[in-house]
């Protein structure tokens, strides 16, 4: 039985459009129901029928044309993914690096022998602390350097962040009505992925670097510790004795303090209904608008610099 066309266009140029609209909806529709594997083959199925159907009804050229054109379109589709996956490693990688060179010139060795066994243990370790020489090695966090430095990987880890968020929206398009529905779709996306693996650094490494610079914390390392059950004892501290001009300075501030804090909340907003499915009840997932964090002069602030390290 012949089929009637509306439109010459149509049955003459529909092979080399109407196969990757036919893929591309039958995934984003399968994206909603099934995994992303499925969604896949279920977006091949049609865009081949639909290649196969209109190559019949148009010349040998433009036959071959839209076969070619599908091809790439579902190369480019499978591919693109793995490829800003390889990229986004890469980035998280440098990130790394760039903190660990931070980490080198914020360590404050002692050579007391603290015995973590010991029923005092806790008090003997913060008296440590405040008789330790630290002050010149908690202003680092003040100098320019340090500054840029600690901007440049928060905004790598931003740019990462967004960038697994923004395809997990892309591959969730069709369920964009459906607000709880979506953000279920884009966990299941996530979980036991490389992908997961990297937005988890990336979130640990940006909330590592602002609540760092935030309380002006340091390395303390303990060579001489006994009993420690980890090896060599080695402990970001976060720092006392902040002023509430220094805090100012990420509220209220114009300088480079407030544009860390401007990174940080920026992510915080975009991710929020994401950061509290995959982390629910962190303490990580809090945005940071009070000049006195939760751990200093204001209790009833959520937003805590040791969050990370108690």
């Amino acid at each position: 039985m012949a089929v009637s066309f509306p439109s010459s266009f149509v049955q003459n140029y529909g092979a080399l459009f109407f196969p990757i609209a036919a893929d591309y909806v039958t995934t984003a529709v399968f994206n909603r129901v099934t995994s992303q594997n499925k969604a896949q083959f279920a977006g091949c199925a049609a865009g081949g029928g639909a290649l196969y159907f209109f190559g019949k009804q148009t010349s040998l050229a433009f036959g071959l044309t839209g076969a070619v054109l599908y091809l790439i379109y579902k190369v480019i589709s499978t591919t693109k993914f793995p490829t800003s996956q390889q990229n986004l490693t890469a980035a998280m990688q440098a990130a790394s690096r760039q903190w660990m060179a931070l980490e080198t010139k914020l360590v404050c060795v002692s050579e007391e022998a603290l015995d973590f066994s010991a029923p005092d243990y806790n008090a003997q370790f913060r008296a440590l602390t405040q008789r330790l020489e630290k002050d010149q090695i908690r202003a680092q966090w003040e100098s320019q350097d340090f500054l840029n430095k600690t901007h440049v990987i928060m905004v790598r880890c931003r740019r990462i962040l967004f960038e697994i968020h923004n395809d997990l929206k892309r591959q969730t398009i069709g369920l964009a009505s459906n607000r709880e529905d979506r953000l279920q779709k884009m966990s299941e996306l996530l979980k036991d992925t490389e992908g997961r693996k990297v937005f988890d650094a990336a979130f640990l490494f940006l909330n590592q670097t602002y609540r760092a610079v935030r309380c002006q914390a340091y390395m303390l390392s303990l060579p001489n510790s006994r009993n420690y059950p980890h090896g060599k004892f080695s402990l970001f501290v976060t720092g006392d004795g902040i002023s509430l001009a220094y805090c100012n300075r990420f509220i209220t501030g114009e300088g480079p303090q407030r544009e860390l804090n401007k990174i940080f909340n920026a992510v915080q907003d975009e991710l929020a209904d994401l950061l509290q499915l995959i982390y629910p009840g962190s303490p990580l997932n809090v945005k940071d608008e009070q000049s006195w964090p939760g751990d200093y002069e204001d209790a009833t602030n959520l937003f805590r610099t040791n969050g990370l390290w108690t």
